[in-house]
């Protein structure tokens, strides 16, 4: 009879949770001028209002890190998310998070340092720069799939200093 030793036995689940783990220790590293930091969790997929995407990204604080229910699958904007600050935005898989743009509007703008990860953005629109996402300050996208960005002239993505894996 063999002996077989697993090092690392992680099943889909562990993984989701590792992965958020590892994601917030990127944050850590990546934005580290606040000791206040917190987490939000948001709710619904509403454009706006209490506990949607862009509540939480207007209420927060600098390097707060934005989280979803996993009941929320696809968020449909009717106008961009301006991000006043640095922020962390962790989805639950790119097949589980869903950010649209309705082939109407960017999904995002900022000029500050952004992490997103696990996540997609799909059907971004805009005349000028990014169709999906504007960045004038650091932005690192990590497992995000861009799909169907509708664009006129001008670049997909449009970022300043980028880190995208």
């Amino acid at each position: 009879m063999s002996k077989h030793f697993t090092l690392l036995n992680i099943n889909h689940m562990h993984y989701k949770y590792l992965q958020r783990i590892l994601s917030t220790l990127a944050l850590i590293v990546l934005i580290s001028n606040s000791s206040f930091a917190t987490s939000t969790t948001v709710t619904n997929g509403n454009n706006s209002g209490a506990e949607s995407l862009r509540a939480a990204l207007i209420d927060s604080t600098t390097a707060d890190t934005v989280f979803f229910d996993p009941a929320v699958a696809t968020i449909t904007l009717s106008s961009q998310i301006t991000i006043p600050r640095d922020v962390v935005i962790i989805g639950n898989g790119i097949n589980e998070t869903i950010l649209s743009g309705g082939n109407n509007t960017r999904l995002l703008a900022s000029n500050f340092k952004i992490y997103i990860s696990s996540m997609t953005n799909s059907d971004g629109s805009n005349t000028g720069q990014g169709g999906a996402l504007f960045n004038g300050g650091k932005m690192t996208i990590e497992n995000v799939l861009l799909l169907i960005m509708k664009r006129q002239k001008k670049v997909v993505l449009s970022l300043q200093q980028e880190w995208i894996r």
